[in-house]
């Protein structure tokens, strides 16, 4: 007995960690989309000040397609999120209603292929939001330092 409520423990334990940890990566996603919008909706609106002494424009323009791919990113991952989420959705009202029924609810031996398809699809949106947030603050940051140089105001 005292052994089921060990294993019990544990399973409870590891449902509040994974859903614990959903919320942090759900909060960092939510916080670079934010960030990547506020810098490209800045860095155009003050292009005028940030071009008047530059020579690498390749490179913002650069930044402002990827921190520009962030947002894409965003939006169809959340759209592959709610498809896997009416999926889910659909199973437990499958399982609720068989219950109901007085029948044995069939628990999914092997995910579907469709469903393993949109989890691939999902990482790879994920995936694409992280490097495009990364690279564009990349090279941001690179065409502030060579046109801080360039144009003599680079602190030393």
């Amino acid at each position: 007995m005292r052994e089921k409520q060990s294993n019990m423990d544990r399973i409870n334990n590891s449902i509040e960690y994974l859903d614990s940890a959903g919320k942090k990566i759900n909060q960092a996603i939510e916080s670079i989309f934010k960030i990547s919008t506020g810098a490209l909706a800045l860095s155009i609106t003050f292009r005028n000040s940030l071009t008047d002494c530059s020579r690498y424009l390749w490179l913002l323009s650069i930044a402002w397609i990827l921190l520009g791919l962030v947002p894409i990113s965003y939006v169809l991952l959340r759209l592959t999120e709610s498809q896997q989420d009416l999926f889910w959705w659909q199973k437990h009202k499958e399982a609720e209603d068989a219950f109901a029924e007085g029948k044995e609810a069939s628990l999914l031996k092997e995910l579907p292929p469709e469903f393993k398809i949109k989890s691939s699809v999902a990482r790879f949106w994920y995936y694409s939001l992280f490097t495009c947030f990364v690279l564009g603050v990349a090279a941001f940051l690179l065409f502030a330092i060579l046109n801080n140089k360039k144009c003599g105001v680079f602190i030393r």
